[in-house]
């Protein structure tokens, strides 16, 4: 690896031919771009790199509907993409599969979520309660209760349930009859803060 201090590669960063410029604050780093075959990886190394693979197709998915409106606004160095990704791969096995649906999350922030819940599915609609926190602020009154809906083993959303946190019960409409789980979180009206959300069988 070459080090640089200054001149055209500190300008620079990327894969340039069979080279690539790193900036580390204001030094840049040239190296060579490594070759691989497919020899190059060993069995278990191939299986990481599927399974990262299908996990990362999973996250491109909500890109737009919730990383860059929720999981962008949270704070730390890495990107909302990162956060998602790296929250969401412990729901996936060594083979790519969701083992378990209860480990997938698509909110997170600084509001309080939904606490104790209870639910009631009556055909195409749900009948749901909650409590708040006494402590509460009443400027979160106001916040909107959404969802994401397990329809058929896809995962849709998200849906505003029309409820607000005020409301502490209320019924909403399924997406779908064949809804068999939920991932319910608060989020305020201006959507600039939400809240983790909480998972829920049907």
């Amino acid at each position: 690896m070459t080090k640089l201090n200054a001149g055209l590669f500190g300008a620079l960063s990327g894969k340039i031919g069979n080279v690539v410029v790193v900036n580390r604050g204001k030094t840049a780093y040239v190296r060579s771009v490594p070759k691989y075959t497919e020899e190059s990886w060993t069995d278990s190394q191939r299986q990481v790199r599927k399974r990262f693979a299908i996990v990362s197709k999973f996250c491109q998915e909500y890109k737009k509907s919730i990383i860059f409106p929720i999981w962008n606004l949270l704070p730390g160095p890495s990107s909302g993409y990162n956060k998602f990704l790296g929250t969401n791969i412990k729901a996936f096995d060594k083979e790519g599969n969701i083992m378990d649906m209860s480990l997938l999350h698509f909110s997170n922030g600084s509001l309080t979520p939904p606490y104790q819940l209870s639910v009631e599915k009556r055909e195409c609609e749900i009948a749901i309660g909650w409590t708040n926190d006494p402590g509460l602020s009443r400027i979160r009154i106001k916040d909107k209760l959404m969802f994401m809906a397990v329809v058929d083993g896809r995962i849709t959303g998200p849906h505003n349930s029309g409820l607000t946190r005020g409301m502490l019960q209320g019924t909403f409409s399924l997406p779908e009859p064949s809804t068999t789980a939920l991932y319910l979180y608060f989020a305020s009206s201006d959507k600039q803060s939400f809240s983790p959300d909480r998972f829920l069988e049907l």
